[in-house]
């Protein structure tokens, strides 16, 4: 559940157990939910947050090649140069979660440069980099800037060969040393699928939003289809893939009942998954953000959950910009109309609570910006022959095409040179500032989710959202 949500119901049980006598809450659920939020702001004003970006020249790297980057570290809440922390800290981890390498960069002016050679690095895999300052680390659950690389195998030939239009990534066999006399399986038709409810929650008598998403082996996205079956071998409703083997079906599941997902992948593999069980009571979020002014939310309450009141936040990296107050009455379902007009761009964590502080529904979901920043450059090449110059020259603007004062820090590669997987990349910087910055893991193809502003591409967001954003 939310970080910072969670470190203010603390903070608010300490305050109130301290000082009695100015912290005393009416008996009315009312009172005790503005209660909650106003500390969500005193929160906010007295421990500021922090936050790391870390803008890399790549999007992808091969073995013994150099990670290059810059770090800007700001205050979240108006991204403006942070002067908490003058140390930042950054970890290249290996696919199994170890730390192969730790950096200390000083910081100037909320600002840091560095390189990770990959020199150290032993086989080819998905490589994560970690970064943050000690402030960051304060409370029970520490965050911190993550973004996860492919690490690909050298070519043998020549830089300008095929091979680097096809990288390979080679699995270690130093732990092959004794001969394997089991039966040979053929790896290539295993699939992974893993199961979010929209909300977090899946209950009893609720119909449920159920995001799913299918891997291959090495966890790369493949599309699948199929159909979910109760325990006596009903079919109760059929799914398939919508974007990058993510999707969703809708089921209203019994209590106690078991149910297993039965999925076929587009080269005719099948498998067999069992889902979750569902809890016996609670609240089931469904948002839907298709529109541009609003967004509906729509709660449902387990018939017989006594939740006189409850309160939805909407928070922007980490600061609080929305509150609505629900009244159940005699209702068990409600739909809510909330503006988006005045919502800051990216990430927004509605959190569904009751008067007693506990969490009961959870979701992100994603606010398009009104108006992008945007880089215009010339480019005078004064030598075109290998190794010659090339002048840049580049101008920030606004949505108006007003110039506006920034720094900037700008990585090229050849087009010409890079793999298949770069190509995906066009190197969009909101993808990267709004969603890369934000979302922990890695994320394929991230510059697709932002390259268009219609339906097809916000459903997808918003299913990448249900998944990856935990």
């Amino acid at each position: 559940m939310n970080t910072l949500f969670q470190q203010v119901l603390l903070w608010v049980a300490v305050t109130v157990a301290c000082i009695p006598v100015c912290s005393q809450e009416s008996s009315e659920p009312s009172d005790r939910l503005r209660h909650f939020v106003s500390h969500i702001e005193a929160f906010n004003r007295m421990f500021p947050r922090e936050q790391v970006y870390l803008h890399f020249d790549n999007t992808g790297y091969f073995m013994d090649e150099t990670i290059w980057y810059k770090a800007y570290v700001v205050n979240p809440f108006d991204h403006r140069v942070s002067e908490l922390s003058k140390v930042l800290y950054v970890e290249l981890l290996t696919p199994e979660g170890r730390i192969l390498q730790t950096q200390k960069l000083k910081i100037e002016d909320g600002q840091a440069h560095g390189q990770l050679p990959l020199t150290k690095v032993l086989h080819a895999g998905f490589y994560e980099i970690r970064s943050y300052t000690a402030y960051m680390l304060n409370g029970e659950n520490p965050s911190y800037f993550s973004r996860v690389f492919p690490v690909f195998n050298v070519p043998k030939e020549p830089y300008d060969s095929l091979t680097y239009r096809s990288p390979r990534m080679l699995r270690p066999t130093n732990s092959q040393r004794l001969p394997d006399m089991r039966p040979k399986r053929d790896r290539g038709k295993e699939m992974n699928l893993a199961f979010y409810p929209e909300g977090g929650k899946q209950v009893a008598g609720l119909d449920s939003r159920i995001v799913f998403k299918a891997t291959d082996k090495d966890g790369n996205p493949m599309d699948v289809s199929g159909c979910v079956r109760n325990s006596r071998g009903e079919e109760l409703c059929t799914f398939a893939s919508l974007h990058d083997g993510m999707g969703y079906f809708h089921l209203r599941a019994e209590q106690d009942e078991e149910y297993h997902a039965e999925v076929i992948s587009t080269n005719g593999d099948s498998k067999r998954f069992k889902l979750p069980r569902a809890i016996s009571h609670g609240c089931v979020m469904t948002v839907h953000n298709l529109r541009d002014s609003y967004m509906t939310v729509a709660l449902s309450k387990s018939i017989g959950t006594r939740l006189p009141a409850m309160g939805l936040t909407l928070m922007s990296n980490g600061k609080l910009v929305g509150f609505e107050e629900i009244h159940w009455g005699e209702k068990d379902e409600l739909l809510l109309r909330i503006p988006k007009g005045e919502f800051p761009p990216g990430i927004l964590q509605l959190t569904l609570f009751d008067k007693d502080g506990r969490v009961h529904a959870e979701r992100m979901t994603f606010v398009h910006p009104k108006r992008r920043v945007r880089v215009s450059h010339d480019l005078t090449v004064a030598d075109s022959q290998e190794g010659g110059m090339t002048e840049v020259s580049l101008v920030v603007t606004d949505g108006t095409g007003t110039p506006v004062p920034s720094t900037l820090s700008l990585s090229i590669r050849n087009r010409e040179k890079d793999t298949p997987h770069n190509d995906a990349y066009s190197g969009r910087m909101d993808a990267s500032l709004l969603l890369g910055s934000e979302l922990k893991g890695y994320i394929h193809h991230i510059d697709y989710y932002l390259e268009s502003d219609d339906a097809a591409h916000r459903s997808a967001l918003d299913l990448l959202l249900c998944v990856q954003g935990w």
